[in-house]
């Protein structure tokens, strides 16, 4: 009798199984590694697209604020020079681009504006400010002594004007993303000074150093009279506390011709204390200061404290003790000889302004200047200034100084160097 025969499927090798299996992971392993290969080139890229971005951004707002001075006249250079050196530097070995931004838009890539040392934080167009406690509107027509920093964004995000987004490197490890985009920014702030050592007892409304344009008068000629709420003399008090020598303020608002020659050779030989902006200070129009010496009293029994001749006298004589050079230039010198000085500017936004005779106002900057005349309504004719009769002084505003102090407050003129501009973002 015969048994029937039972068959068994083939036994598949264990050895086949394992090479089946290890295939599946090595597939799963090099896609994981693609796809970490990917993301770490892309985010290396990421990050050089970025420093490139960053070097020519700040680069181009560096330059941009330094063609500031006060007048409106310098904001297309400073625009075009923000522009000139972004675009000098390349993206991927593509010119990076930037959009001028002509009509200063707070959204634009080139931005012109404020930057306020007390709010710390940037101000465009139309934004409400303070400037020393005076409100104020940023407007270029009313203020362009107010705009000292610029403010850079952009990015290759393919935005007009700007760069494309840049490539992405396989893609195909990364979802079939074929692009990114990278943005970045710059604020730098120039100015002009927010401090000085020597400047003169002598003060002026910010609204008289510009013209009708509300331009900055550099380079020009400004004839500013006593008594006409033009010009005051200081005596750089006016603040509660008390002076080097520990001494308290007077509480009057007077001003008296002894101080203010006082402060005058200070001035011309700066060894004088330091005035900040915001300071606040005792002002006098001069209207009470005696303009001859009578002739009826002896000099010995007449108050030198209310003497013109007394607060000249550094404004027209050099000091033989240090051999310091008078405040006026020499008449005849070429103004590039002449010796430079600063003028606080006070927180008067509007001409006519209001008296100055015994009063307290602020500081709100200052200005490179060149005194040519000074005169009283005693001086004699053969010493007058050519603006005429009675006390005022004559001066030239210099716009091609630098200062030495940081910049960050208005700009009176004021040239910017490498020493007063920085980069705040």
């Amino acid at each position: 009798m015969r048994h029937p025969v039972l068959h068994h499927p083939a036994r598949r090798s264990p050895e086949r199984h394992e090479r089946g299996a290890t295939a599946v992971l090595a597939a799963i392993i090099l896609v994981a590694v693609g796809a970490m290969m990917a993301l770490a080139l892309n985010v290396g890229h990421m990050m050089d697209t970025r420093v490139q971005l960053q070097t020519a951004y700040d680069s181009a707002a560096l330059a941009g604020v330094r063609e500031l001075n006060g007048s409106i006249t310098r904001f297309t250079a400073a625009r075009t020079s923000a522009r000139a050196f972004a675009t000098g530097h390349d993206l991927d070995k593509n010119t990076i681009e930037l959009g001028l931004n002509s009509g200063n838009l707070p959204t634009g890539d080139i931005v012109l504006g404020h930057w306020s040392r007390t709010a710390n934080r940037f101000y465009s167009d139309g934004e409400s400010l303070t400037v020393c406690g005076n409100p104020v509107t940023l407007n270029p027509p009313a203020g362009s002594y107010l705009y000292n920093a610029v403010r850079i964004r952009g990015g290759a995000d393919g935005e007009s004007g700007h760069n494309t987004p840049v490539d992405v490197y396989f893609g195909a490890f990364l979802g079939n993303r074929s692009t990114f985009r990278v943005r970045a920014n710059a604020l730098a702030v120039g100015g002009g000074p927010c401090a000085d050592k020597c400047p003169l007892p002598v003060v002026i409304p910010a609204c008289q150093v510009v013209d009708l344009n509300n331009v900055v008068r550099c380079n020009q000629r400004i004839v500013a009279r006593f008594g006409a709420n033009e010009l005051a003399f200081t005596n750089f008090r006016g603040q509660e506390g008390r002076d080097a020598d520990g001494q308290p303020y007077p509480v009057d608002n007077y001003v008296h011709t002894s101080e203010v020659a006082e402060a005058a050779r200070a001035a011309r030989s700066c060894w004088g204390a330091r005035r900040s902006m915001c300071e606040r200070i005792n002002t006098n129009d001069a209207n009470y200061f005696s303009s001859v010496r009578s002739s009826q009293i002896p000099l010995d029994d007449q108050d030198p404290v209310y003497r013109w001749d007394t607060v000249l006298e550094p404004f027209r004589n050099n000091d033989p003790a240090d051999g310091s050079r008078a405040i006026m230039c020499p008449l005849g010198t070429p103004l590039e000889n002449c010796p430079r000085h600063r003028l606080p500017v006070l927180d008067i936004f509007t001409c006519p302004s209001g008296s100055l005779n015994n009063s307290k106002r602020k500081i709100v900057g200052f200005m490179n200047v060149v005194v040519t005349c000074a005169q009283s309504n005693a001086t004699p004719e053969a010493e007058k200034c050519r603006g005429g009769e009675g006390a005022l002084l004559e001066f030239y505003v210099d716009c091609a100084t630098n200062s030495s102090d940081p910049g960050g407050c208005p700009v009176f003129g004021y040239a910017a160097d490498r020493k007063n501009v920085r980069l705040v973002q």
